[in-house]
């Protein structure tokens, strides 16, 4: 279903245009009014394009307004204030939109605003060093909701994680879990000063005693990093797997590497005039390209930074075929991303392409205080954690309340409670009650239709019910301009908004009655807004119950 916004955006441009003004100016606007008398959507068209036809903003809105009254999809225009027109929908466009929404069915909200655009969404991509925490976990929740949303927005989104499989991490890594294998064994082993020391070493260490036996010696640390790193990894997939998150492809810097993908970018950028040497280490000409300092690429002993790596690894993603690169880091990335862009503009490439969202700090609160967090230390909470405590659908839907730039505070009490006051509960169980009410309907012999084109919809006269069916409907404009933003946030709001809506209007009309016209109406509208909080809630990865 096209967005109304967009069509409303349309018919605004065409009375513009029968006005002699040939288009809207950017800054001209179809917009959803912070109050409710101002109109179901309000536009600024006459105030940005009074200087364009030479004429008093509140005189262009009221030409404006003749213009789109005559339009069947408005109930009512006006111009308020200084130009504002104010734009009521009709009883007939809404019960019409209705049916249209029950037509697609499980594909309702979903637009073609994408075009089919290819996208790599690379997200939690944590090093292999230790199990995933609860900040990996909204790293998790927001790469994955936002795959999800790009393509119901109609862009050919997938997901990739990038394992940092290579460097001094990963020996550090080999090293910690091979002191506590010797530990087991009573052998006698110095922990590295800056090994990891939590728990989960111990417990790979015990694995490893238990898969290799006990006769592995120093000339055996490689073996034991790799060791470590896949049974690391392991961990790591099945929490996202139960978390809900399916990655289409695992991507190993080890691998980008041992395929000379490294030296093959570094060459192309060479030949490309984009770097040199310096004091025996190449450099990169990043300066040039925005960045505030020139980097280096291959250090004097012959080692890689990891940006080397990185511009690898980006340049693949292009040859790939992706049109627009996605990147979610931790906040304390926002140095890297210039750099990152002037590669891939060095590369040949529009540096817009790449976007990077910087997601902010979580704060886990259990009974009100904030737990630490420290992987090197081994004091942290796991997302596993989280899974088993409060379940992975409140866990998805807290860590989607919040932009992702925002600072989030994770209230695992809260989570837990099932009532009203946990917004996860509180808009499952609008599902789960629609479930219900259609169960209701059955054993009372009243068949949902295979259609519901026959339906009359004209008894929906209600002001709860029009708040309803304009609430349900705008699901597809609010999918669109949330992957356009990349803010998939804004469905968990539009759920809450929804439930609060549906739950008041249960509360005080009975959808079932012995009015049968009335009944087939309300059963129609219910499963509107039934299909539209699926769709939402299947985006944000947290499941539609039919029961609870």
């Amino acid at each position: 279903m096209e967005p109304i916004k967009r069509r409303i955006s349309e018919k605004v441009k065409d009375a513009l245009k029968a006005l002699g003004i040939a288009d809207l100016p950017e800054s001209g606007k179809v917009e959803i009014p912070p109050q409710e008398e101002f109109g179901d959507y309000s536009t600024n068209a006459a105030l940005v394009c009074a200087k364009i036809a030479k004429a008093n903003p509140r005189e262009l809105g009221s030409k404006l307004k003749d213009a789109l009254s005559h339009d069947q999809t408005f109930a009512k225009v006006d111009v308020a204030g200084p130009g504002h027109v104010n734009l009521f929908l009709s009883h007939n466009f809404l019960i019409t939109e209705i049916k249209e929404a029950l037509r697609e069915g499980d594909k309702f909200g979903d637009v073609k605003y994408g075009n089919k655009r290819r996208v790599l969404v690379e997200f939690v991509s944590a090093n292999p060093t230790g199990p995933l925490h609860i900040g990996h976990g909204r790293n998790a929740a927001l790469g994955d909701s936002l795959t999800k949303l790009l393509n119901a927005a109609g862009f050919s989104a997938d997901r990739e994680y990038y394992i940092n499989d290579a460097g001094k991490q990963m020996e550090m890594l080999g090293q910690s879990v091979f002191a506590r294998y010797q530990q087991i064994l009573g052998r006698d082993a110095s922990f590295p000063e800056d090994g990891y020391k939590g728990q989960y070493i111990w417990e790979v260490a015990e694995r490893l005693l238990s898969t290799s036996g006990r006769d592995l010696s120093e000339k055996d640390i490689d073996e034991v990093t790799r060791f470590a790193i896949a049974d690391i990894m392991n961990g790591i997939k099945q929490d996202l797997k139960d978390f809900g998150v399916d990655f289409e492809f695992w991507q190993s810097e080890r691998d980008i590497i041992a395929r000379g993908e490294v030296e093959k970018a570094l060459k192309f950028l060479e030949e490309k005039n984009e770097t040199y040497f310096k004091d025996g280490a190449l450099w990169f000409k990043a300066a040039q390209r925005g960045d505030e300092k020139d980097r280096v690429l291959i250090k004097s002993d012959g080692s890689r930074t990891y940006i080397a790596t990185d511009i690898a690894y980006h340049k693949k993603k292009i040859e790939r075929g992706y049109e627009l690169l996605i990147n979610i880091l931790g906040a304390d990335h926002h140095g890297y991303v210039p750099r990152l862009k002037a590669a891939i503009e060095a590369l040949g490439h529009n540096k817009d392409n790449l976007k990077a969202m910087l997601i902010q700090m979580v704060n886990l609160l259990r009974a009100g205080e904030r737990a630490s967090m420290s992987t090197r230390s081994g004091e942290f909470v796991t997302l596993r954690e989280i899974i088993d405590e409060v379940g992975k659908d409140a866990a998805r839907f807290f860590y989607m309340q919040r932009r992702h730039d925002a600072q989030l505070d994770f209230d695992l009490e809260l989570a837990k409670k099932q009532s009203q006051e946990n917004p996860v509960y509180y808009v499952q169980y609008m599902h789960a009650r629609i479930a219900s009410v259609f169960r209701v309907a059955g054993e009372q012999g009243i068949k949902t239709p295979a259609s519901w084109d026959d339906v009359d919809l004209s008894a929906l006269t209600l002001d709860e019910e029009r708040a309803l069916m304009l609430q349900a409907l705008r699901l597809p404009e609010l999918i669109e301009e949330a992957a356009r933003d990349l803010e998939p946030h804004r469905l968990t709001l539009y759920l809450i908004e929804l439930a609060s809506k549906f739950h008041h209007y249960y509360n005080h009309h009975r959808i079932i009655s012995d009015d049968t016209k009335l009944t087939m109406a309300r059963l129609a509208l219910v499963r509107a807004v039934q299909l539209a909080t699926a769709r939402a809630l299947s985006i944000t990865g947290v499941s539609a119950p039919d029961r609870m």
